[in-house]
């Protein structure tokens, strides 16, 4: 992980500092956007938090209300949050990440350990407040792969949920090398009887995947 520049400070400023402080990051999407060295960045939907301890989960949800939103739904994941007042047209969703450690997941601690969890490289970056200064840190190849809209994977923890974001960025304009697919079907022929027999019993008979679906599929890239 190497330190980038933060472009677009204005975006995760009011965040960082009357939310997070020194205690939670802004990691994923967002943050991409927010450090981007494209001069018009593909927007993030929704602003992601991650925690430095997991002891300072309630205390952060304390802050997020204070700041007028409120949870409309909780999900195995995290904590979804909307701006109370006009949420569709002037805010994004805030998701709140719960501290997790479980198989290789680890969603709290250090910005470096949440960072080597995430699979793109495009997507592993995060923003913080240090000294009242905000900073960004992200993985040594993601300023010459958002430069060219590629995507580069490094972290695979469900290869079937990866066909699906892969399906995902391609939608918002990024490039797929065909290297990566091959290396998610390589990643499925080394995983275990278990983890195959649990994601066909739940496929075989489905036609299309609903958006309950492909949830489902995501929870698997946290378990391996």
């Amino acid at each position: 992980m190497v330190d980038v520049e933060v472009k677009r400070k204005v975006l995760v400023e009011d965040i960082l500092k009357n939310i997070c402080l020194d205690e939670a990051f802004i990691c994923g999407g967002f943050a991409r956007v927010a450090c981007s060295p494209r001069g018009n960045p593909i927007p993030s939907k929704d602003i992601d938090i991650y925690l430095l301890d997991a002891m300072n989960f309630d205390k952060i949800v304390a802050r997020i209300e204070k700041a007028m939103y409120v949870k409309v739904k909780e999900n195995d994941v995290s904590f979804v949050f909307e701006y109370a007042l006009d949420a569709r047209d002037t805010h994004l969703q805030l998701n709140l990440i719960k501290p997790i450690h479980t198989g290789h997941l680890h969603t709290f601690g250090d910005l470096d350990t949440i960072l080597s969890n995430f699979d793109f490289t495009i997507a592993r970056i995060g923003v913080y407040l240090k000294d009242g200064e905000i900073k960004g840190r992200a993985d040594d190849d993601f300023i010459q792969d958002e430069t060219v809209g590629i995507l580069n994977i490094k972290n695979i923890h469900c290869p079937i949920a990866e066909i699906t974001r892969i399906a995902k960025y391609q939608m918002k304009g990024y490039m797929c090398p065909l290297i990566m697919f091959l290396r998610c079907f390589m990643d499925w022929d080394e995983r275990d009887p278990e983890f195959k027999s649990f994601l066909i019993q739940n496929l075989a008979e489905k036609k299309e995947l609903s958006t309950e679906d492909v949830q489902e599929l995501y929870k698997r890239l946290y378990i391996d």
